[in-house]
This record gives structure tokens, C-alpha cells and sequence, in this order.
């Protein structure tokens, strides 16, 4: 299994920030809270073209893919708007797990930890623990 992140992964939310709870002056620990950015991001996130490059290069593979993302709704609307070829399986965040993203995925990692042969993501922390791990890390940079 390869597992790609999408927020700042396959998709770059440049301009979020006005959206986010930091400039609105609400709880970014609340997910309720991150609605109004969901929004924006899903309707004006762009793809990030290198790593949508090797998302459908390893698409063609025998691999089974997942993304995995602290997004809350609208993934599959989003890839489908961009014409990125859908995972076999998306996780998206429940809206009430207040969960840091890094504390979100770990069930998903370490449940699946034997299976990832490739993790593909922007969050230090994250990529830092799969990575202790022993599974081999994609870190993307903007």
C-alpha cells in the first residue's frame, strides 16, 4: 500500500490562511472550526503537478493506493474537478476528531504499518514517525 497525504501533498492551499481559524480567531483545535477553510480549499486548491506526477505513476502500478488526509469532506469531488485518477481507498477526518493531524493518522499507520511500502506527505512529524517506523517517506516540500 502507498499512502499520499493530500493538503499541501497533492494539493497546495496557498492564500488558505485568511480561511483558516488562526485569521478568523477561533479554536484551530476544534475541526468544527476549519469548516470555513475546508470550503475554500476544496474550491480553490490547486494540484501540486510533480507529486500528481508520480501519484499517477505509481497509480499504474500494482500498488494499492490510499490518501489519507486531516481533510474533513469533499476529497473525491476535488481529485475528480482536477482529473487525478481516484485511490482505491480515502480516509478523510471525522468532524469531530480534534486530533492533531500527526495523532489523527497514527491509528491508520500503525494498524497498516506491515502493508505501507510508501508514504507520501508534507508534515514533518508525521513523515518522522512513519519513518521510525521503518517505511520509506516521500517528504514534500512547496
Amino acid at each position: 500500500m502507498i499512502v499520499f497525504d493530500l493538503d499541501n501533498t497533492l494539493r497546495n492551499s496557498n492564500g488558505d490562511y485568511p480561511h483558516t481559524p488562526f485569521a478568523l480567531g477561533t479554536d484551530p483545535g476544534d475541526t468544527v472550526n476549519w469548516v470555513t477553510w475546508q470550503k475554500w480549499v476544496n474550491a480553490n486548491g490547486v494540484p501540486i503537478d510533480r507529486i500528481v506526477k508520480l501519484y499517477h505513476e505509481i497509480y499504474e502500478g500494482p500498488d494499492v493506493i490510499v490518501i489519507l488526509t486531516s481533510s474533513q469532506f469533499g476529497t473525491l469531488e476535488w481529485l475528480s474537478k482536477h482529473n487525478i485518477n481516484i485511490p482505491d481507498g480515502i480516509e478523510e477526518r471525522q468532524p469531530n476528531n480534534n486530533l492533531s493531524s500527526t495523532e489523527y493518522k497514527k491509528p491508520f499507520i500503525n494498524k497498516h504499518k506491515d502493508d505501507i511500502s510508501l508514504w507520501v506527505d508534507d508534515c514533518i512529524k508525521t513523515c518522522d514517525y512513519v519513518e521510525s517506523l521503518g517505511i520509506p517517506v516521500v517528504r514534500v516540500t512547496l
